[in-house]
């Protein structure tokens, strides 16, 4: 009887650091789901930012472009030129108003493929190019 004693006191031992263990385990793993979660809950709120102010850059982009392609060659008389003029002028001084929502836009973009080194930002990267390459285009011309 003795020696069934001791079995089941080892066992039970046994299943006891098993279960200490496991429970170790379980603690350690949902600890870093939870950090995981929260970066991601800030991830997203960063990322809709981000979104946000992309729309809104391209939309002022596309505003801008289609008030360049409406400029057309230039006039003949006086007038059409001193029009012509004030309208390169206005426009002119619009993108250099708005050079700083460019930089904004720049930032938020800056700071998500820093914050979110571990993360996939291509994508967020191309769409920065992208729009960082018409607004460049619009002050070439």
């Amino acid at each position: 009887m003795c020696d069934n004693c001791s079995y089941l006191i080892i066992i039970v031992h046994v299943a006891v650091v098993a279960v200490t263990k496991l429970r170790e385990h379980w603690d350690e793993t949902n600890s870093k789901v939870m950090q995981r979660k929260t970066q991601l809950d800030a991830m997203l709120s960063d990322s809709q930012r981000y979104e946000a102010k992309r729309q809104e850059v391209e939309a002022w982009l596309g505003r801008m472009e289609t008030r360049l392609e409406r400029m057309g060659a230039v006039g003949h008389t006086a007038d059409v030129l001193e029009a012509q003029l004030r309208e390169q002028k206005s426009y002119h001084a619009e993108l250099h108003q708005y050079k700083h929502h460019i930089e904004l836009f720049n930032q938020l973009t800056q700071k998500l493929i820093a914050v979110y080194q571990q993360d996939d930002t291509s994508r967020v990267k191309k769409m920065t190019e992208t729009i960082n390459q018409r607004y460049n285009n619009l002050n070439t011309r």
